[in-house]
Parts: structure tokens; C-alpha cells; sequence
């Protein structure tokens, strides 16, 4: 049977790089639903929800 090694500090900052992003993505478009409804804009509500 082999070893193998990896580095357990790249799979930390993978997951928290992948966090951050889901998080930012996620905030984006709370602000554009937001936006959609009390602008009243349907375009808004498209495109955060597509």
C-alpha cells in the first residue's frame, strides 16, 4: 500500500474560497431580489431568480 501526502492548508482554502464565493453569490442576489420588488422591476426579479 502507498501513501500518498497532500496538503491539508490548500483543502482549508479551497473551501473557505468556495464559502466566501457561495456567501458573495448569495448576497448578490439578495440585493437584486430587493431591489426587483421595491422598484417594481420585473427584470431585477428575472435575473436574480434565473
Amino acid at each position: 500500500m502507498g501513501h500518498h501526502h497532500h496538503d491539508h492548508a490548500a483543502e482549508t482554502t479551497s473551501g473557505r474560497r468556495l464559502f466566501i464565493t457561495m456567501m458573495l453569490n448569495f448576497l448578490i442576489t439578495a440585493v437584486e431580489i430587493a431591489g426587483g420588488v421595491m422598484s417594481g422591476s420585473l427584470s431585477l426579479l428575472s435575473d436574480a431568480l434565473h
